[in-house]
């Protein structure tokens, strides 16, 4: 990975001559350059990613808090079929069925 990333810096030009070394002969910056201008495919990905990781541990937050606000009320009519339905969640994950089926 360390070579990856040493390359990376690296001119394109010297690696076609010298092939992969550990440090940089000639410094550039063209690979990220490339990558990150403006409208590329890469910097759209980021900012998706970046929002829909926002937006879901927003939401994420919201709907734990109102739920937690819900179960700690001793008033609330279903409570108890509403916290065994979290407790339930928590224990068999969406994994466990093809897991327990495969062994």
């Amino acid at each position: 990975m360390v070579l990856t990333l040493m390359v990376s810096f690296t001119d394109e030009s010297v690696i076609m001559e010298n092939g992969y070394s550990f440090i940089p002969e000639k410094f550039s910056l063209y690979a990220y350059r490339l990558m990150f201008q403006g409208g590329s495919s890469v910097v759209r990905g980021y900012g998706i990613s970046i929002f829909v990781t926002i937006t879901g541990t927003a939401l994420a937050l919201l709907i734990t808090g109102l739920a937690a606000y819900t179960l700690s009320n001793k008033n609330v009519k279903y409570r108890n079929a509403l916290s065994l339905y979290f407790f339930i969640t928590m224990i068999f994950t969406s994994g466990v069925v093809p897991w327990y089926l495969i062994w």
